[in-house]
């Protein structure tokens, strides 16, 4: 069973790139949700709260916005090109009991026998599983 990561979420109403900066100063990241038809849903995240669940890209988050509870999951994020700021996030709806595909890092352990020679052909592995 995979934690659910709660975060509160507030709609976004403005657009553009001088709303967006001002969101960014504020400590907020500007994010979108959507995925199974729906109308994608704008909102604004807490900056600090974000940083730390995007650490982790396979995680489920529970996108709280008005009292309604979104789950979703880290699609993509962007990042600036020299400080270490995220800039924008696309979560991707999920559902209870959906299968959605993962990737998981390939970590090698031991070591190399002296005449041989060692070569990761692959850093990480994509696996279906259930969303939660």
């Amino acid at each position: 069973m995979v934690d659910i990561i709660n975060i509160p979420g507030t709609l976004r109403t403005e657009f553009g790139k001088g709303y967006a900066r001002r969101v960014r100063q504020n400590n907020q990241i500007p994010a979108v949700i959507y995925g199974h038809g729906a109308e994608p849903l704008h909102v604004i995240l807490p900056g600090h709260d974000m940083m730390l669940a995007s650490r982790n890209p396979n995680a489920v988050l529970e996108i709280n916005v008005d009292g309604e509870g979104h789950l979703a999951m880290i699609k993509e994020v962007q990042r600036h090109a020299v400080r270490p700021e995220i800039l924008h996030i696309d979560l991707l709806t999920v559902r209870r009991g959906e299968r959605v595909e993962v990737e998981i890092p390939v970590h090698v352990e031991g070591e190399v026998a002296p005449t041989a020679v060692h070569n990761v052909e692959e850093n990480v592995l994509v696996i279906e599983a259930d969303a939660l």
